[in-house]
């Protein structure tokens, strides 16, 4: 799990720096049965944050490549498989609302 928060949260930070700039962030959390995704800051265009950042989480796609480096920088054992077959699972499960 903390893998797929990590990668996630990588891939969100580059197409949120609009919103920080607002003083709007949110930030995917690894939990024991889960995550949880926190949105902080006081503006009008809240939702616009949230909207997005649901449709990045279904649309997420791990890169192998990035998968390898924190692998090898963590010492992980996670293989590629599980961490892609978590994401489709994240993925369903969202649909499914």
């Amino acid at each position: 799990m903390d893998i797929f928060v990590r990668l996630f949260n990588e891939d969100l930070s580059q197409h949120t720096c609009v919103a920080n700039r607002a003083v709007l962030q949110s930030k995917m959390k690894s939990r024991i049965f889960g995550f949880n995704i926190k949105f902080d800051g006081f503006n009008d265009k809240m939702h616009h944050l949230v909207k997005r950042t649901i449709e990045k989480l279904l649309a997420f796609k791990i890169d192998p490549r990035r998968l390898e480096i924190i692998k090898e920088k963590d010492g992980t054992t996670v293989s590629q498989c599980n961490a892609v077959q978590f994401s489709d699972s994240v993925r369903s499960r969202m649909e499914s609302f």
